[in-house]
């Protein structure tokens, strides 16, 4: 059924474009990226990835892109994805003599204001409405036609169980739906924002555990729909120094295994409430030279819950508080935790330190080292193995990354990565000393496009 639903969106698609266009565009994309690590045993790790573009304009108002890939990796002999195909319209004074309205529709890129809930792709339809004052944005997406190996979400067991079923080709099927309310420069030049988003479980009743089972059934777990409600402030605070904030709560139900409600002896599987909250702040120091230097700090907070006794719908009590995002942000190089009973504090010093030195070629030169501390707010489990059940420790360990991006020309990148991540495993130990060890990882990637 999918795949008659994707080729009939490829199909209506296809039919708003014109075939006579005034201006045409393609190309190609080769992305190289080659990795050794020493996570869980000593490893080598290397992917081609070759995407073939294509742009197209109709008059002023309408252009249409679409990208398509072929990815070889080890272990994953080859896979074909089709990374974005969207009709973008702009259309000046649709609604009023001040307004603009943009629209997408197809399979693009969707994305909260912090981008830390929700940046993926998705196949559905984003209008924005421009006015002088306010900005308004109307999004909804559907998750169920991306191929899974493209996909980082995963909210419940199922989805879990799903990634790592051969005969499963597709992501969850989850609706999303946005509401953004934007107001630039409202005061002192900070840019306010409001929002509201909410994620709907499509999956059919026989994919589930029903709610009373008392057994666990391997590969399933129940719904969960969430709803997030954001708020955020960003600006400059001076000539040099700007900042972002933003917060989050989030609502919802969960499937937990708590004592029987009815009879109140025994467990089962239960719908409970699930609420919690996510915050964060930046802020970034552009200093004054020759060097275009930066100094950032970025310090991120997730709720958690210590009555948990796994780290996906894990709860044994009357209510759920760990947050739960629809995708996967990254959060370092080596350790990268999926948010929910993480917290973590970053500083990060970048240059480029032959600017305007009278090197042509390697004035795009750019350093980049970063630290970052994790902790979790509570006793509970995260989605990283080796914790140690019997610690009462928040500290979970720092990573130090160093990065070299180098763009000599416009159509040629090179990146030069190298992590160390130092876990809490000694002495008041967060982690286990015998299933988490120090880690190390070193990553080159290769760009290049034609």
């Amino acid at each position: 059924m999918k795949k008659h639903i994707s080729f009939l969106l490829l199909l209506v698609l296809f039919a708003v474009v014109p075939f006579q266009s005034y201006t045409m565009d393609f190309g190609l994309f080769l992305d190289d990226s080659t990795r050794l690590s020493s996570v869980e045993g000593a490893s080598f790790f290397q992917k081609d990835k070759f995407s073939l573009w294509f742009n197209t304009e109709r008059g002023k108002h309408l252009s249409f892109s679409m990208q398509g890939s072929y990815t070889y990796a080890i272990g994953h002999p080859y896979f074909f994805d089709l990374d974005h195909f969207y009709l973008d319209g702009e259309f000046p004074e649709a609604i009023g003599s001040s307004s603009l309205l943009n629209l997408n529709l197809g399979r693009f890129i969707f994305s909260d204001f912090s981008g830390n809930i929700l940046d993926h792709n998705v196949d559905g339809l984003r209008l924005e409405l421009n006015y002088p004052k306010v900005i308004f944005t109307l999004s909804a997406g559907y998750t169920g036609l991306l191929f899974k190996e493209s996909s980082s979400v995963i909210l419940s067991k199922a989805d879990s169980s799903d990634s790592s079923r051969g005969d499963i080709l597709f992501a969850p099927p989850r609706l999303i739906g946005a509401v953004e309310i934007l107001f630039p420069e409202l005061f002192a030049r900070q840019d306010l924002v409001i929002s509201f988003l909410a994620q709907q479980d499509f999956r059919g009743e026989d994919e589930i555990v029903a709610e009373g089972e008392v057994n666990e059934i391997l590969g399933k777990g129940g719904k969960l729909h969430s709803q997030y409600y954001g708020l955020g402030l960003s600006g400059p605070l001076s000539s040099s120094l700007f900042h972002d904030c933003y917060f989050y709560l989030e609502s919802g139900k969960t499937l937990s295994y708590m004592t029987d409600s009815s009879s109140g002896t025994g467990y089962s599987y239960e719908y409970t409430l699930l609420l919690s909250y996510l915050f964060g702040h930046g802020l970034r120091y552009y200093m004054k030279g020759d060097h275009f230097s930066t100094i950032e700090f970025n310090f991120l907070f997730s709720s958690g819950d210590e009555d948990y006794s796994s780290f996906i719908e894990g709860n044994t009590a009357d209510h759920a508080g760990s947050f739960v995002p629809i995708s996967r942000p990254d959060l370092g190089l080596v350790f990268s935790p999926q948010l929910g009973n993480i917290f973590s504090a970053e500083l990060s010093f970048s240059t480029k330190p032959l600017a305007k030195k009278g090197y042509k070629s390697l004035e795009n030169l750019q350093t980049i080292l970063k630290t970052t501390a994790f902790f979790r707010p509570t006793t509970g489990p995260i989605s990283e193995g080796g914790i140690d059940a019997s610690s009462d420790s928040l500290y979970l360990g720092t990573e130090i990354d160093t990065i070299i991006n180098f763009r000599p020309f416009s159509d040629l990148g090179i990146s030069l990565a190298a992590g160390l991540f130092i876990p809490n495993n000694g002495s008041g130990r967060a982690f286990l000393e015998t299933d988490r060890e120090i880690e190390a990882l070193a990553r080159l990637d290769f760009s290049f496009s034609f």
